[in-house]
């Protein structure tokens, strides 16, 4: 990999731990020259860009995965993002932040690998709302309501649902909402998705793995609108249909460990 000249910098705003490690990582940016800007949302200095504005060759990420998506979501341009995990999980980052001596400064001299993860693509009512790296969730306007609806997979209807919501999940949120709601995990290199029913009134309908170039779609919709929720952050409503297929990519870096 090529070496790194300029690093965009985000991260949890309200993390003690991750205000330390970005110290930290100043220090060795300065040392091996590589210039940086902040999010604006992550503000630690005077000057600061939009995430989305930032001209970078990597984006550097401090606090756990939430940290992540909120950046997933926010660039425009397919470059890295280095998660340096500052919170409890961090699943999808790369090291913690006790690692930045030792590991940072093998990334910024093009000694990492990259990890390609799909994300999957949402339109709601014909208009594209966006992408999301976990999941999206299908739920009701107003917590504790039935949910009816027609699940159908490539044109055919699975049948008629009656559930407290649906959760489609690529390979790299198997492990989040709908692992929790008892879906299986599969690897991140599978080209498939995980959809889970929500407390079904049938319980013989359990979650189930489609291949990642299906097309699924949430139509006859009982209610007047329901909740597309993206990696737990992002919220839409939608009153027709909802449908969901295989969208662009994000490139994760990792460390070897040797």
């Amino acid at each position: 990999m090529n070496k790194i000249k300029k690093m965009a910098i985000t991260g949890r705003i309200f993390s003690a731990k991750a205000k330390n490690a970005v110290k930290k990582t100043l220090r060795i940016l300065k040392k091996h020259n590589v210039a940086y800007e902040f999010d604006s949302n992550f503000q630690l200095e005077k000057s600061a860009k939009k995430l989305s504005s930032i001209k970078a060759d990597m984006v550097i990420v401090f606090g756990g995965d939430g940290s992540l998506l909120y950046a997933v979501h926010n660039l425009k341009n397919k470059i890295p993002v280095l998660g340096i995990n500052c919170g409890n999980r961090g699943g999808l980052m790369a090291f913690n932040e006790k690692e930045i001596a030792k590991k940072l400064p093998k990334v910024l001299d093009g000694k990492y690998k990259i990890e390609n993860r799909m994300k999957i693509s949402i339109v709601a009512d014909g208009k594209l709302i966006g992408e999301a790296l976990n999941e999206v969730l299908v739920a009701p306007e107003k917590p504790g309501r039935l949910v009816r609806y027609t699940l159908n997979i490539n044109g055919k209807a699975k049948g008629r649902e009656a559930d407290d919501g649906l959760i489609i999940a690529t390979p790299t949120g198997s492990t989040a909402h709908a692992y929790s709601a008892g879906g299986p995990v599969i690897s991140e290199k599978r080209n498939a998705f995980v959809v889970v029913r929500l407390n079904p009134l049938d319980r013989k309908k359990k979650p189930f793995v489609v291949k990642n170039s299906s097309r699924i779609e949430v139509k006859d919709l009982l209610h007047a609108k329901l909740q597309a929720v993206l990696d737990g952050h992002y919220l839409f409503e939608f009153r027709k249909n909802l449908k969901v297929k295989k969208g662009n990519s994000v490139v994760l870096v990792r460390v070897p460990i040797k």
